[in-house]
């Protein structure tokens, strides 16, 4: 659980393109440039819907009632 957080956290940082899209993938050509955020995107999304799937299995067990 906690390193799902920690890659969601990963991811944002990554988003925020703190470099200018100098390191990754460079922004600036056509298609591919945005590529890379659109892969983080769908990480980030499936990160966020495993967690709180993991946390609505938790508070339906029987040890939580």
């Amino acid at each position: 659980m906690i390193a799902r957080v920690i890659l969601i956290v990963l991811c944002i940082v990554y988003l925020l393109n703190l470099t200018g899209g100098i390191i990754e993938i460079p922004d600036n050509l056509p298609i591919v440039g945005n590529l890379d955020e659109a892969g983080v995107t769908a990480l980030m999304i499936k990160l966020i819907s495993d967690l709180r799937n993991l946390k609505k299995k938790k508070s339906d067990s029987p040890e939580h009632r």
